[in-house]
């Protein structure tokens, strides 16, 4: 076996552990971009959203909530602004227009 050989099986092999660990631990990874938030921030703005519907919400608590949904709409709104439109892109915002539409309607 040749000494490259030697080095590079368990190199191999521990980033085949590493990229499984990922996996499990509910990271996802494309073309090298590793999506580290998984659900959590959906679940912390719907946690906030559930404090501002609430009834035993104060004013004070509920203003905090909506604030940081501000903060992140806009984090959110300057990401856009600033990436690429990408094909398929609008199509895909059409059937998501249409989807909430349906949503609203069923209401």
């Amino acid at each position: 076996m040749h000494i490259t050989q030697h080095i590079l099986q368990p190199v191999q092999a521990i980033a085949t552990k590493v990229a499984t660990a990922i996996v499990k631990i509910g990271y996802k990874v494309d073309m090298g971009y590793m999506r580290r938030w998984g659900p959590q921030v959906s679940n912390q703005v719907q946690a906030m959203c559930g404090e501002l519907l609430d009834i035993y919400t104060d004013s004070y608590i509920a203003w905090d909530c909506k604030q940081e949904l501000y903060k992140i709409k806009w984090m959110v709104d300057e990401a856009l602004n600033k990436s690429s439109t990408y094909s398929g892109e609008e199509q895909w915002l059409k059937e998501q227009e249409q989807e909430k539409i349906i949503r609203i309607l069923k209401k």
